[in-house]
C-alpha cells in the first residue's frame, strides 16, 4: 500500500508539474502576443502620424515653401515630438526595422522640401505675418525640431557596399555608354576590370 501511495503521489506531482509548465508557456505566449500587438498598434499610429505631419507641413505642395506662420511651424514640431514618443513605444525588432525605413522616406521628403525652397526661407519669412501684426516671430525651438528631423542620422547602410565588386560581379553596361564613360574617370573602371580578372583567376 505505501508503494502504491508513493506512485500515486509521484503521478500527481508529475501532473501538477506538467500543468504548471503548460500554464507558464501559455501565459508567456499570451504576454508575447500582447506585446507584439501593442507594438504593432504603435507602429501603425506612428506611420500615420508621420505622414500627416508631412502633409500638414508641405500643404500638399512639394514645390512651395511651408506656410510661414508661427503656429504652423509650432504645430508641425509638436507632431514630430509626438511621433518620436510613439516610436519609442515600438518594441518588436521587425516593427522597429519597418518604422526606421518609413521614417527615412519621410525624412528625405522633409529634407527635399526644405532644400528645394531654401532661397524662399529668408529672414522675412521667419519673421512671420503674426510678428508684422504685433505677434511673435517663428519659434526657434520649432525650427530646430523640424530641421533636426530632416537631417541624416546614424550610419549609412551604403558604407557596407563594395561598389567595385558589384560592377565586377553582376552589372553589365552594354547599352549605357554615357555611364560607362563616367565610370572610366579617375581610373575607377580599371579597378572594376582588376576585380573581374581576380575573380576569373580564382574560378
Amino acid at each position: 500500500m505505501p508503494s502504491i501511495q508513493a506512485v500515486g503521489s509521484l503521478a500527481i506531482l508529475a501532473s501538477a508539474t506538467v500543468a504548471l509548465s503548460l500554464y507558464r508557456a501559455t501565459t508567456k505566449r499570451h504576454i508575447d502576443e500582447d506585446k507584439f500587438k501593442s507594438s504593432e498598434a504603435f507602429l501603425s499610429e506612428a506611420k500615420a502620424q508621420l505622414e500627416k505631419t508631412y502633409q500638414l507641413f508641405s500643404g500638399g505642395n512639394d514645390d512651395s515653401p511651408p506656410e510661414n506662420t508661427r503656429v504652423h511651424w509650432l504645430t508641425v514640431a509638436r507632431m514630430i515630438v509626438r511621433y518620436n514618443k510613439l516610436k519609442r513605444l515600438i518594441k518588436e525588432p521587425p516593427h522597429i526595422d519597418i518604422i526606421e525605413e518609413n521614417e527615412e522616406f519621410w525624412r528625405h521628403k522633409f529634407y527635399t522640401l526644405l532644400n528645394r525652397n531654401s532661397e524662399e526661407l529668408t529672414f522675412d519669412y521667419f519673421m512671420s505675418p503674426e510678428h508684422r501684426h504685433g505677434g511673435n516671430k517663428t519659434d526657434r525651438k520649432s525650427i530646430a525640431v523640424i530641421f533636426d528631423f530632416a537631417a541624416w542620422k546614424g550610419t549609412d547602410p551604403l558604407d557596407e557596399i563594395d561598389d567595385i565588386q558589384l560592377f565586377a560581379d553582376r552589372i553589365k553596361l552594354h547599352d549605357h555608354l554615357g555611364l560607362h564613360s563616367y565610370l572610366q574617370e579617375d581610373g575607377y573602371w580599371d579597378k572594376v576590370l582588376e576585380a573581374q580578372s581576380a575573380k576569373q583567376e580564382t574560378c
